[in-house]
């Protein structure tokens, strides 16, 4: 499972929110949202914007959907990183030549 293509809202620390698809999140809460408005929390102006990118340290919350179980991605994604780790970090034998004498 992943979160990306969910509908969410970032409350930044700017007093703005921006509310759009995830497209992107890495493990320091870097955001990428796509086809965003972004409004300020107290108002009504509103901007559209094909894409945000939000730096960790601009995010306040990270609003989801309530079924989301962020802890459950995140074991899921480690086990995939630890399944792709135990994969290249083994040895490689190269293919067997068969000898026939001549």
């Amino acid at each position: 499972m992943s979160m990306r293509g969910m509908q969410v809202a970032v409350e930044r620390t700017d007093d703005t929110l921006v509310r759009g698809t995830l497209d992107f999140v890495d493990e320091g809460v870097n955001v990428v949202i796509r086809d965003a408005e972004v409004r300020p929390l107290e108002g009504d102006v509103l901007q559209h914007v094909s894409e945000v990118w939000i730096k960790a340290k601009h995010v306040r919350y990270l609003h989801y959907p309530r079924w989301v179980q962020p802890s459950k991605i995140m074991e899921d994604m480690r086990t995939r990183w630890d399944a792709a780790g135990i994969k290249y970090t083994q040895p490689q034998h190269p293919p067997s030549v068969s000898k026939t004498p001549p």
